[in-house]
């Protein structure tokens, strides 16, 4: 009597349905609570631009501001807004990657 044949091998722990896709937010990015410290008038920037990476279970780590408003408060807040934000991970061949994300605020 032949053998059955052996079971699939278990899919790894971040293999996803979707073949590819772009790692982003999933909406908007989160809006910036404004510090009542920040004088806008004041500010060397109006923008603030923050680079992070979104892991593969669409959080964002290592955030950090690479273009500063010249008020660190703003700078701080503008960090914690990409924190707060929802992502959806990068995907390729099926499996979830850490991947890298930049975002400018404009205040």
């Amino acid at each position: 009597k032949p053998k059955p044949p052996p079971p699939p091998p278990p899919r790894p722990r971040n293999y996803s349905a979707i073949a590819s896709q772009e790692a982003g937010p999933v909406g908007d990015y989160a809006q910036v609570d404004m510090p009542s410290s920040v004088d806008v008038s004041q500010l060397s920037s109006t923008t603030v631009t923050v680079s992070y990476e979104v892991d593969e279970e669409g959080h964002a780590s290592r955030v950090r501001v690479t273009k500063g408003s010249g008020n660190a408060d703003l700078d701080d807040a503008c960090k914690e807004a990409i924190r707060r934000t929802r992502f959806k991970p990068a995907i390729q061949d099926h499996l979830k990657l850490s991947a890298p994300g930049e975002y400018t605020f404009t205040v």
